[in-house]
């Protein structure tokens, strides 16, 4: 169903009960994990869209992934927040999915 983001007022594709585009609701959520590391009110930062510095709450996204070394190498680096300059530990952890397909069998 096409929809008009009450956010941002771009048109998605969406459920009935959506009101917000899937990238504006990806921001509410960075949002929220921010407000919540710089209160300390919690200080998960665990995220499959980026690194978070879990002192300031900073988000790096992919394109600023060069400001941090080994971030795609698994395992822990020790890294330094280019935002507040506080050090912490970034734990990498590489997935990898496999999917075959048939070929034509001309035997």
């Amino acid at each position: 169903m096409k929809k008009i983001c009450t956010l941002c007022g771009k048109e998605f594709i969406g459920c009935s009960w959506e009101t917000e585009c899937y990238s504006c609701k990806k921001k509410q959520h960075i949002g929220r994990q921010q407000e919540n590391i710089r209160s300390g009110e919690d200080d998960d930062t665990f995220s499959s869209d980026g690194i978070f510095c879990p002192w300031c709450g900073e988000f790096f996204e992919d394109d600023l992934y060069d400001t941090f070394d080994d971030v795609y190498e698994e395992g822990e680096h020790e890294q330094t927040c280019p935002e507040c300059g506080k050090k912490f530990n970034l734990t990498v952890n590489v997935s990898y999915s496999y999917e075959t397909e048939r070929l034509d069998n001309d035997e």
